[in-house]
């Protein structure tokens, strides 16, 4: 029995129906996938100029400080190593974060880069005004040019001139940083070279990490650039003529978000 062309025309339309509704679901898959590319990709580019902000706006706390200080950097931790009967600096002021936000160098909000959000600080060993904050920068441990030895030397946690910096705009100060020691899960406040199984730089940007240099600029940098450091043509002067290498990690799964 023969169809009637009646019967072949809505057959027709429906099987074109369904192409049309198949065609559609797919353009309608790409574009989703392509808004969604499109909102991470600008979360992202938010996430690193706020973290570039943030670490400019440190910037400025530091070299304030130093203003006020002969010219003199903070170190990570000062006064760490004093003997007793010199001068005593309390406990609670010896971490870097904590003496800027204690003189009103800096907000605590500044201290963390948006791209990671670690652990808090609720178990660091150190009590911190910032209690429950993030921290996620690390100030760089070094000692000045002409020292024997970086260990043995204890002027590292001394307050040091930023004339020793011989080029200011290739030395970096802070950077993304994470530190995985078990009081300060995923926190940064230090990098230490030599440390490099607990104190790492973050790439954390698209494969890099920012960081502030001595000069005030603040750039993204490779794995490339921190692996070199420790080398005699480049900056092991300032770890006691030791090449001592920065640990350098891009990971992203450190236990996030603890309350």
């Amino acid at each position: 029995m023969k169809s009637s062309p009646d019967a072949s025309r809505r057959a027709g339309h429906a099987a074109f129906t369904l192409i049309e509704l198949l065609a559609a679901l797919a353009v309608a898959s790409v574009l989703i996938l392509l808004i969604s590319f499109g909102v991470g990709s600008a979360r992202k580019q938010m996430q690193n100029a706020t973290c570039v902000q943030r670490l400019r706006a440190l910037g400025g706390a530091l070299f304030a400080f130093a203003g006020d200080h002969q010219g003199r950097l903070l170190p990570r931790s000062h006064g760490l190593y004093r003997e007793e009967g010199e001068e005593n600096i309390p406990e609670i002021d010896r971490p870097w974060v904590n003496r800027l936000i204690r003189e009103n160098y800096a907000s605590p909000d500044i201290l963390y880069c948006p791209a990671f959000t670690p652990f808090r600080n609720d178990n660091a060993a150190t009590p911190l005004p910032v209690k429950g904050k993030y921290q996620t920068y690390g100030l760089r441990v070094w000692t000045l040019p002409g020292t024997v030895g970086f260990w043995p030397d204890k002027t590292r946690e001394e307050l040091k001139p930023l004339s020793a910096i011989e080029n200011p705009a290739d030395f970096f100060i802070v950077a993304d940083s994470i530190w995985t020691h078990p009081a300060y899960l995923s926190q940064g406040y230090g990098l230490t070279p030599g440390l490099d199984s607990e104190q790492f730089v973050h790439l954390r940007h698209a494969g890099r990490a920012n960081a502030l240099f001595a000069d005030g600029h603040v750039e993204a940098k490779p794995a490339s650039y921190f692996a070199e450091l420790h080398k005699p043509d480049r900056q092991a002067a300032y770890s006691g003529g030791q090449q001592l290498k920065f640990g350098i990690t891009d990971r992203m799964d450190w236990p996030a978000g603890r309350k």
